[in-house]
């Protein structure tokens, strides 16, 4: 099984809350005193479940962040519900001096009641363990 197996399989969307109590935390564990209530950082869509890959193991431990950038259509508000899901768009891989690595490109997207896309998140990760068995996981 390799990570390319599962391009362009898009998950089944999660329900996820812009609950304001966890805005608040995700704020203060940030250190973002003075911001408004009400104000949702651009951020939080990180602590959102964006589904599974049907057949797909993320591993444990191995996987580095790379990049991240997100597009917003409109500003996220508290205690709205939105349904989030993912896709590996591509594989690239490399040979460095640790190895051989892949290069996860996912896009991960939230879409209100109305079906709207409110954000996509494009991130890039790398599985510096390619070639090396781990149960389940990808190579």
């Amino acid at each position: 099984m390799y990570w390319e197996d599962f391009l362009h399989v898009t998950a089944a969307a999660v329900e996820n809350t812009v609950s304001s109590k966890r805005v608040d935390q995700f704020k203060e564990a940030l250190g973002f005193h003075g911001i408004p209530a009400g104000h949702v950082p651009p951020t939080f869509v990180r602590t959102f479940s964006f589904g599974d890959i049907k057949g797909l193991t993320w591993p444990d431990a191995g996987m580095i962040h790379a990049e991240q950038e997100y597009d917003y259509y409109r500003p996220l508000v508290p205690e709205e519900t939105l349904f989030c899901s993912q896709r590996i768009d591509k594989v690239v891989r490399k040979t460095g001096r640790s190895g051989e690595m892949a290069f996860i490109y996912l896009t991960q997207t939230g879409k209100d009641s109305a079906e709207q896309t409110v954000f996509i998140s494009r991130r890039v990760l790398v599985w510096k363990a390619a070639g090396q068995r781990s149960e389940g996981v990808p190579e």
